[in-house]
């Protein structure tokens, strides 16, 4: 009977997710986003946002200050002009 069957464990590794979305910002603006897989080193996510098309072109020519990264949330560019 369906009434005495037992509810489905719930399994935390399943829920998870095995891809992010980071949002890549420049001087705290949104520009641009890239996937990076889960557990992900902040200097690997560094570099896809660096190497990011959109972002190449927009700081072409001009100096990066600082450049700051949350792992699996996002990745924000300081620069002067």
């Amino acid at each position: 009977m369906l009434l005495r069957e037992n509810w489905p464990v719930f399994d935390p590794a399943l829920a998870a997710d095995e891809e992010f979305e980071i949002v890549v910002q420049i001087n705290g603006r949104p520009r641009s986003h890239v996937m990076v897989a889960a557990g992900t080193s902040k200097e690997e996510t560094e570099s896809r946002a660096l190497a990011d098309p959109k972002i190449v072109e927009m700081t072409a020519g001009k100096k990066i200050v600082k450049v700051v990264v949350i792992p699996n949330r996002l990745v924000n560019i300081v620069m002067k002009e």
